[in-house]
């Protein structure tokens, strides 16, 4: 699993280990995502996973207030409404997982847009060329794999890299040996 060291540490915390394992059983990496997403807002809050239970738990009007004014705060700071939106998911499952039911109903401006993807574009012929030519011999196959024939990350490996496509999956391809190189023919 990659979890930068400074998140792995929220795992030494059994309720947020348990948290964690109950989500992951759905996936590893959406798991490891909201984990991220736990211990990024604990650092921006100079706050910890207990101390998030605590104030909801002590006082839940004080806790929507604060988180509001940290949904503000962000779209203040020129954050993406679906940034902001993360946090919010995170924190609920956080909390429902802990048992504690909260509402945190105020609106988030954009928060099912995506700035970040919103210009993006095909690569071109060149750059494609480019970006093969850069590439190693194993990212090059990758890469041909997912440009040529619209295969997506998760056919091609799973996130702990543990399974994947291998070549005999594709009952159509013969591998042939000539002059000391391997030749792939698709039938």
């Amino acid at each position: 699993m990659t979890i930068q060291p400074k998140y792995q540490e929220l795992l030494l915390d059994e309720d947020v280990r348990r948290w964690f394992e109950n989500l992951k059983a759905k996936s590893v990496l959406m798991a490891t995502v909201v984990l991220k997403n736990l211990g990024h807002y604990c650092e921006l809050t100079h706050t910890n996973p207990r101390e998030i239970l605590n104030k909801a738990k002590s006082n839940d009007k004080d806790f929507r207030y604060e988180f509001a004014d940290f949904v503000r705060d962000m779209g203040n700071k020129g954050k993406a409404g679906s940034y902001i939106t993360r946090f919010k998911k995170v924190i609920l499952s956080w909390l429902k997982f802990n048992g504690i039911s909260l509402q945190l109903a105020f609106s988030i401006s954009g928060e099912n847009e995506t700035p970040t993807i919103a210009n993006e574009k095909f690569l071109c012929n060149e750059e494609l060329a480019r970006i093969l030519r850069k590439a190693t011999s194993r990212g090059r196959v990758v890469i041909a794999m997912m440009a040529f024939s619209g295969l997506r990350p998760e056919s091609l490996g799973n996130y702990e890299g543990t399974d994947g496509l291998r070549l005999g999956d594709i009952k159509e391809l013969k591998l042939s040996v000539r002059y000391n190189s391997i030749r792939f023919l698709l039938l």
